[in-house]
């Protein structure tokens, strides 16, 4: 909207931008990973249909001091 401004907030935003159209991507599905403690997340934008697949650390062992 023209003439409109946002104040900016110090707080990160939970909303992953397509890396293609800018779009919002929207989380689709979690699947174990091939890594021990792992998951693969799928994220697909809502406007283009690009799919972003992250890897992530679900379970973490506790060192031994």
């Amino acid at each position: 909207m023209p003439g409109t401004s946002f104040q900016g907030s110090d707080r990160p935003s939970r909303v992953t931008p397509c890396p293609s159209c800018g779009g919002r991507l929207t989380m689709t599905s979690v699947r174990p990973s091939i890594f021990v403690g792992a998951s693969d997340v799928t994220h697909a934008c809502q406007h283009c249909g690009t799919e972003l697949i992250r890897t992530v650390v679900t379970r973490r062992d506790k060192a031994v001091a």
